[in-house]
């Protein structure tokens, strides 16, 4: 093996050989030389010396080239001298003589200082990862195309959405995050910028986020410039400046409402330097003193605006406040420009620096010349007042919350017959009836529990005599008015009234007994005259078929008369009932149009008699309104026989109408008309215009009072529209609902 030993040994490298267990059978002076000892001295094994791997590894690995396998790059590290380690980068191969393997070749180079520096590069790039994970706010590494290389932690929390994002654009990243993308667009074309004229771009982003409101993030784009000149990478760094921006929207909102505040400000607002002279003048100044801005700015206090009288206090007031005495209040008289002498509210307070020097003063000015002369002119109705409560008829009392009297009016001797001192202190109680104490004791505690006034109520007063007065007392609580401190009651002797009102319910007792005996005597005369006039009815249709032709037009007239004659106790039977109340409506969901309908068809054949046109027009859809069916056609038929009888010549028409919130129908004629001095009359019981020897229509005088009362009853209104001698319109409107078919179709 001589010729091996020669290679081995030429080799700059350390290279051993070793047997199947690992003990040296071969080495070079360069291992030696590393070593620091020589090998063959001893019968070693080169796990000895073989930090890394263990022994077990390093045994597994000759075992394999034993086998015939080659292991290339294989990591070692020898202890050496002074306790140290050398890293190796190794291969191990099998020596071969005569096809045999006779031993394991382990060729090394000493890589110690590329692995101290690799190791040193990896603990660097810990180092910075660290620092860029942690670094406040988002940071982002991005390629000339836009494509995110690296993003921090806070950039993209979740790490699944950070592996993801590796590759991808902003745009790509704001629309998988479900953001706005002009956003992301107007971050991609800044990196474009910053790329394009390689320059650091600074800009704001306002980014939309859930339940409206908004993060603002202070970005910088910084483009990394290689030594070729070009840009090979963008770093993107953003920091959340929300509150910094909400905070500051809020100071310069703040200072916008202050400094409005300040233009707006029912009060004059002055500020003074330490010369007492204005630097600054709102527009209440200006409405107050008469002085616009730029006329007092620069002047002096004293001179401007204060009476000469009191310029000496005046100046000891400034001194005062220059001299950090604190701020004052005070009132004084001030002259306007006009020289109009004012009376003003004055708070006056020093501003200091962070030194604590004055540097300026500011003045809140209030014109209260007419809070002063209220003050007087109310201190003079006070007067009044007294003076009316201490003579006026009524009594008035103030009632601590325990009932005992502490002030009685004079009046009270006049009403009650006793003298005012007497009634000091006395309980309430003492002196109201016993029926009414209960009800008087509840609305006192009502009373007790309810600043203000509350309902009158009335009670019994014992007169000092022993008779009882009735009264109407209203309370007031003004148990929190210091000045007070009771409830006010003030009372007023009804006894007057009462006896009317008794007086009332005894007429009103007798006016409902009329009403009874006479709604008794009209039941029963009907009866009486209806009887007999169905029976005269009844043979007068027998005699118009059985009497000669010459007798027939008398049947004919008996038979017409009673008619006539029924109709004017039907009416009267109606009028009555409605007057009394008797009458019942059955209110249901009917159809205008078929109500319209058959009221007109009763009366067609008639016009048609008399050959004067008829037109009935219906609404196109159903018209659904809760009516009673029977009122209605009682309505329409008066409209219509009125119509009729006061039209000889033309035409009626009866029209179904619509409202903004109702219905109607129209009976429109051509007739006689209404004159304009019996409208007020036209819906009285009773009325027609032409009476006595000039009356030419029959009629009992009820039609259309009756009309107007069932109008009333259904909650609808009449109108009517009339010309002498050119036709009526009467129009009857009933509320309105509209049909479920109908709203239907309209929607």
């Amino acid at each position: 093996m001589s010729w091996y030993q020669q290679i081995v040994d030429t080799s700059p490298n350390p290279i051993f050989v070793t047997d199947r267990s690992g003990r040296l059978l071969l080495w070079n002076q360069a291992l030696a030389r590393l070593l620091a000892t020589d090998p063959q001295e001893e019968d070693v094994r080169c796990t000895a010396f073989i930090a890394d791997p263990g022994p077990e590894a390093m045994q597994a690995l000759i075992d394999q080239v034993y086998e015939g396998e080659t292991m290339h790059d294989v990591a070692l590290a020898f202890h050496v001298q002074e306790g140290q380690q050398c890293h190796m980068q190794a291969r191990l191969y099998p020596l071969r003589d005569d096809g045999e393997i006779q031993g394991c070749i382990v060729a090394s180079t000493d890589v110690t200082v590329r692995e101290e520096a690799r190791a040193q590069l990896k603990h660097l790039e810990a180092f910075y990862a660290q620092v860029l994970q942690h670094m406040p706010g988002t940071l982002a590494v991005l390629d000339r195309e836009g494509r995110y290389l690296y993003l921090n932690e806070a950039a993209a929390p979740d790490p699944s959405l950070r592996h993801w994002l590796l590759g991808k654009t902003p745009v790509e990243h704001f629309r998988r995050r479900g953001l706005r993308m002009s956003v992301g667009w107007e971050r991609y074309n800044r990196i474009q910028e910053a790329i394009a004229q390689q320059r650091v771009i600074e800009y704001r982003e306002e980014i939309p986020m859930a339940h409206n409101q908004i993060k603002y993030i202070r970005r910088i784009i910084a483009p990394i410039v290689a030594e070729d000149g070009e840009v090979h990478f963008v770093i993107s760094h953003g920091r959340d400046v929300t509150d910094h921006t909400l905070a500051e929207r809020a100071l310069r909102a703040s200072r916008e409402r202050i400094s409005l505040f300040v233009q707006q400000a029912p009060v004059a607002i002055v500020e003074w330097d330490l010369d007492f002279r204005v630097t600054a003048w709102n527009p209440a100044a200006e409405r107050i003193f008469g002085y616009s801005r730029d006329e007092a700015l620069g002047e002096r206090g004293t001179t401007l605006i204060v009476p000469e009288h009191v310029r000496g206090e005046v100046d000891e007031v400034w001194q005062a406040l220059v001299h950090k005495k604190g701020g004052t209040r005070n009132v004084n008289e001030n002259v306007r420009k006009d020289g109009t002498v004012i009376t003003c509210s004055w708070y006056n307070t020093p501003v200091v620096n962070a030194r604590g020097e004055v540097i300026e003063v500011v003045s809140i000015v209030q014109d209260i010349t007419e809070r002063v002369h209220m003050s007087q002119a109310l201190a003079q109705s006070e007067e009044r007042f007294r003076k009316l409560v201490q003579n006026s008829s009524d009594t008035i009392t103030v009632v601590d919350a325990a009932g005992r009297l502490r002030y009685v009016s004079p009046s009270v001797e006049h009403v009650f017959g006793y003298p005012p001192d007497e009634l000091a202190d006395e309980h309430t109680a003492i002196f109201i009836h016993p029926d009414d104490r209960k009800r008087v004791y509840d609305a006192f505690a009502a009373s007790l529990d309810q600043p203000g006034a509350t309902h009158p109520i009335d009670l019994r007063v014992r007169h000092a005599d022993g008779h009882w007065v009735d009264v109407e007392a209203l309370a007031t609580n003004l148990l929190d008015d210091a000045s007070v401190g009771g409830l006010v009651i003030n009372m007023r002797d009804i006894t007057e009234r009462k006896a009317y009102e008794r007086g009332l319910v005894e007429a009103k007792e007798e006016a409902e007994a009329m009403a009874r005996i006479k709604n008794t005597i009209v039941n029963n005369i009907s009866h009486e005259i209806r009887t007999p006039l169905t029976a005269i009815l009844g043979f007068a249709e027998v005699l118009r078929e059985e009497v000669p032709s010459e007798h027939r037009e008398f049947a004919r007239l008996i038979h017409m008369s009673g008619v006539r004659l029924m109709d004017t106790l039907n009416s009267v039977l109606d009028f009555s009932r409605l007057e009394s109340g008797e009458l019942d409506l059955e209110l249901k969901p009917l159809d205008l149009n078929h109500i319209v309908e058959e009221a007109a068809a009763l009366y067609r054949s008639q016009a048609e008699r008399r050959g004067l046109d008829y037109e009935v027009r219906l609404h196109d859809d159903p018209l659904t309104l809760h009516l009673d069916r029977g009122a209605v056609l009682r309505i329409l038929g008066n409209l219509i026989s009125n119509a009729l009888k006061f039209t000889d010549e033309g035409g009626i028409s009866v029209e179904v109408v619509m409202g903004d919130d109702c219905a109607g129908v129209a009976v429109k004629d051509t007739g006689i008309g209404i004159s304009e001095s019996f409208r007020p009359h036209l819906f009285e019981e009773f009325q027609q215009e032409s009476e006595g020897l000039a009356r030419q229509h029959g009629g009992s005088g009820l039609g259309l009072a009756i009309t107007s009362r069932l109008v009333d009853a259904l909650d609808g209104r009449i109108e009517v529209e009339s010309e002498q001698g050119r036709g009526s319109t009467f129009t009857v409107w009933f509320p309105s609902e509209r049909s479920e078919s109908s709203s239907a179709s309209d929607a």
